[in-house]
């Protein structure tokens, strides 16, 4: 089998490294890192509060890239993060459709579980993606944000392009194991950050973020408007292109919990889902998941149905048995309610769980600091 050449994923050399033993897990909470990553989730899910998901004309197959992607870029509006959007848009998920496109699948009889060809596809991002998207196409456009919000700026460091890159890479699954995950799914969120981070800036607050509104309010208007686009647009291409390399490739879920998780892969799209539809009560309440006609009609407006929808698509069974977790919080009667419970149980069962966190990739925007370590800012 092929063997991922690049240097990434903590290997020797590698821009990202793994800082996280399990002597250092509880630790991970207190690191400036951990903050900042939590507090811009926590700005993208309030973004996109009360926002449904833009409706673009279905492309004529669920595979052909070209025409999905110029439908998502449609539907991005005027914002300071249009052009980092848009050459995810147009650019990146296009390339990874046609890289799929072009690998055959290896026969099933010779293996047990996932297909080897995804082992193909790792090394076709690993080789390609580096020079080809992101220096190619992606750093200039990021390079324009930054003169244009800051003229006397300095150029965004080398480090950075591959910095991106290491994240892209264990953005879509693990090549040995051949499966899919909730860290897999952090490391896009942390491309995206170092992206919006180095072209056009996101206030952080000094300190954890625990009230949603003063995340809000720290967030520029326009820039806020950026990120409801990069939640409702960019997001959820993501998402269904993860689902095409899950039921292609017969990925395993990583670490999942099974019938006491929300989902075998994913978790952001509840927390960003929920803030969407903050405010819709009475007229869309947490329990009409338990109804399937209202589950149709809503999936395509809110990322929450949509997941519920794809949950019942995809497990067969009572929804009450094969998904506990999600029935049970149907219970509660108020979206923020269950958006504030989704972020809990996202630092806790992601971020704060070594399964998931041992893998995480640090580096120079999202650094490991030791005890005793001076800050250095990131020159941006």
């Amino acid at each position: 089998s092929p063997v991922i050449n690049s240097v990434a994923g903590g290997a020797p050399g590698a821009t990202l490294q793994k800082k996280v033993t399990k002597e250092r897990c509880d630790a991970f909470p207190l690191q400036e890192s951990f903050k900042n990553i939590k507090s811009f989730i926590e700005a993208c899910a309030m973004s996109a509060e009360g926002k449904e998901l833009p409706q673009a004309p279905e492309p004529a197959a669920a595979t052909t890239a070209s025409s999905s992607a110029a439908s998502a870029t449609e539907l991005l509006r005027d914002t300071p993060l249009k052009p980092l959007l848009a050459s995810v848009t147009d650019t990146l998920f296009p390339t990874l459709h046609g890289f799929v496109d072009s690998i055959p699948l290896h026969d099933m009889k010779a293996q047990r579980f996932g297909n080897k060809a995804f082992r193909d596809f790792c090394q076709k991002i690993s080789d390609e993606l580096l020079n080809g998207f992101i220096k190619t196409s992606f750093m200039p456009v990021l390079e324009a944000m930054k003169k244009k919000s800051n003229d006397s700026a300095a150029p965004i460091p080398p480090a950075v392009a591959n910095e991106m890159y290491e994240y892209l890479l264990d953005s879509f699954g693990n090549a040995q194991r051949i499966d899919y995950g909730t860290g897999h799914e952090l490391h896009f969120l942390c491309f995206l950050y170092v992206a919006v981070v180095s072209s056009v800036g996101v206030p952080q607050p000094s300190d954890a973020a625990t009230d949603n509104a003063s995340v809000a309010s720290s967030v520029e208007n326009g820039l806020k408007e950026g990120l409801a686009d990069l939640v409702l647009v960019v997001f959820p291409q993501y998402l269904a292109f993860c689902r095409r390399l899950q039921q292609h490739y017969s990925l395993e879920p990583a670490g999942s919990h099974g019938v006491w998780g929300l989902d075998d892969y994913h978790h952001l799209p509840f927390l960003f889902g929920a803030s969407q539809l903050v405010g819709s009560e009475p007229n869309i309440l947490p329990k009409h998941i338990s109804e399937k006609h209202l589950v149709e009609k809503l999936r395509k407006k809110y990322l929450y149905f949509e997941m519920i929808g794809w949950i019942g698509d995809n497990k067969k069974g009572p929804f009450h048995e094969h998904s506990p977790i999600l029935y049970n919080v149907s219970g509660i009667e108020e979206w923020a309610r269950i958006r504030q419970g989704m972020l809990k149980m996202y630092v806790a069962e992601v971020m704060g769980r070594f399964a998931v966190v041992q893998h995480f990739l640090f580096g120079p925007t999202l650094p490991w600091k030791e005890n005793g370590e001076v800050e250095q800012p990131v020159s941006l």
